[in-house]
């Protein structure tokens, strides 16, 4: 649904109801000339009362109108009457001009009464008040800006915190919804508006111009805001009863308001349930509300508001039992568009299988089990998990070097770090068999050395044991040495390393020498 202009002569009316609205004097010649109208017939009086209050604001300038019914004027602070010298602006009907008669007031009173009646059924009872916005809605047709004009005024008089939620289906679905999402009012056309979300044009523009009207809105009556959250929340679990379109429409406008941040990531819990994860639909959803995310903003955000809620590693559960996998997610999202998701997935996944893999590994460590039990431990992990070697040295050199308490004396910590990484050599030495391996080991060495101060000169002596543990090549050493170090104590560490990597050098050559003799 587009956003049609008006005509200036179609603006008029929307215009002057405006100034009807939010004008005293103009409130009061209105309602001087419908008093006036009706004459000495309450009945007449009351009828006009109950019609303006469509378009007048009573609860503004209910004193103005008590003042004019009372009166027959407005009245000044001590009770003078403003309009005092302009008949023009004054009525005779109303009580001060009544017959001085018991029976007389009382027919006036029915009128007052009326009045009070009238907007507490309008406040309190759902039905009217679904009638009160679904006329306003209509009234107000294409035109979102008359929409949010509509409903910010319609809210000083109507009871938005209580009926939150009859609001808000008929500002998505155009009508109020039943429990499992069937619309209530199905069959009867006048209690239903096709001026909302689910009649809007399948477009992410004219969506996003419907997700304007509800920050607006909510920004205008801050309490909505939850109730807001909720009834999305309501309508993800409502998904089966909506047409394809009609999810997609509310995926956009839930994906622009996510990106927006009128809604938080946590609405998206609704879609892990059963009887959508079954069918499909919470996959399909997603992709959509994502993509619309995405449209508004970009994966980043979308990420870092997925970790902020902890959904980060539930994504899977978009998908039945039987699909719950890293290789599914990744081709679903990945032919959706979506590449960017289906990487942080698998990303997360990793982060958590290592997580999970380091706090075994640290257990088994503190246990004390034989390196063979433990090599066959996490080459089955790898291998279940697909975990690449480099992704594993340096978890396994983390629980090796937190496995043991270190002396707090730096001519002590050294003997006993070599005496500890001894035993252990064999296990890092099964894991380190690629360079790139070997390479991550060494920057895994650099760095606590260069953290762990009192092991800023047991660097080189750590490095000559794994070297001779066959933990590490020369080739490793040496790319390190020449370009593959990192910042953490560089220039501390190179200089511990210059003669050890001279003989290594001085090693390769005569070794290439005798090669040529022979």
């Amino acid at each position: 649904m587009k956003n049609c202009p008006m005509s200036s002569r179609e603006q008029k009316p929307a215009a002057r109801d405006e100034k009807e609205k939010f004008e005293p004097t103009v409130f009061r010649d209105t309602i001087v000339q419908g008093l006036n109208e009706a004459g000495n017939d309450l009945e007449a009086i009351a009828k006009f009362l109950d019609a303006a209050g469509s378009r007048l604001d009573y609860r503004r300038y209910a004193d103005t109108l008590f003042d004019i019914l009372v009166a027959g004027s407005m009245l000044a602070p001590g009770g003078t009457r403003i309009d005092d010298n302009d008949k023009t602006k004054m009525t005779n009907h109303c009580v001060f001009f009544a017959d001085e008669d018991h029976d007389a007031i009382r027919n006036y009173a029915q009128v007052s009464k009326g009045i009070a009646d009238y907007y507490e059924k309008e406040k309190f009872e759902p039905t009217v008040f679904r009638d009160t916005i679904v006329q306003g809605l209509n009234e107000a047709g294409n035109d979102l800006e008359a929409i949010a004009k509509f409903l910010d005024a319609a809210g000083s008089r109507l009871d938005y915190r209580r009926y939150a939620d009859t609001l808000f289906d008929i500002l998505v679905a155009g009508s109020m919804l039943a429990p499992g999402g069937t619309r209530i009012d199905d069959n009867d056309k006048t209690k239903m508006t096709n001026h909302c979300v689910f009649f809007a044009d399948e477009d992410h523009d004219a969506i996003r111009n419907y997700a304007q009207v509800f920050n607006k809105l909510i920004r205008r009556y801050k309490y909505l805001e939850k109730a807001f959250e909720d009834e999305i929340k309501k309508l993800l679990l409502f998904l089966k009863a909506f047409t394809e379109t009609e999810q997609t429409k509310l995926a956009m406008l839930s994906g622009i308001l996510l990106a927006n941040g009128t809604l938080p990531a946590t609405i998206l819990t609704s879609l892990f349930t059963d009887n959508i994860v079954k069918e499909g639909i919470a996959a399909s959803f997603a992709v959509k509300l994502f993509k619309a995310w995405m449209a508004e903003k970009d994966a980043n955000s979308v990420t870092s508001a997925l970790r902020k809620a902890n959904l980060d590693k539930r994504l899977l559960e978009l998908f039945p039992a039987n699909r719950q996998n890293v290789d599914h997610f990744a081709k679903y999202f990945t032919e959706a568009g979506l590449k960017e998701l289906s990487d942080f997935l698998r990303v997360q996944q990793s982060l958590g299988t290592r997580k999970e893999l380091q706090k075994e590994l640290q257990e088994r460590l503190s246990q004390e089990c034989p390196i063979k039990e433990v090599v066959l431990y996490v080459k089955e992990e790898m291998k279940r998990n697909e975990l690449p070697e480099p992704a594993v040295i340096g978890l396994l050199w983390t629980c090796v070097m937190n496995a043991v308490e270190w002396n707090k004396k730096e001519e002590l910590v050294a003997e006993q770090a070599l005496k500890h990484l001894k035993q252990y050599a064999p296990l890092l030495a099964v894991f380190s068999t690629q360079g790139q391996s070997e390479l991550i080991l060494l920057q895994k060495v650099q760095e606590y050395c260069y953290d762990n101060i009192h092991f800023m000169k047991a660097f080189q002596k750590i490095v000559v044991l794994f070297y001779k543990a066959d933990v590490l090549s020369e080739e490793a050493i040496l790319k390190w040495y020449k370009e593959a170090h990192v910042a953490k104590g560089k220039s501390v560490f190179l200089d511990q390393m210059k003669k050890f990597v001279e003989w290594l050098q001085n090693a390769e050559e005569e070794s290439e020498s005798e090669g040529e003799e022979n």
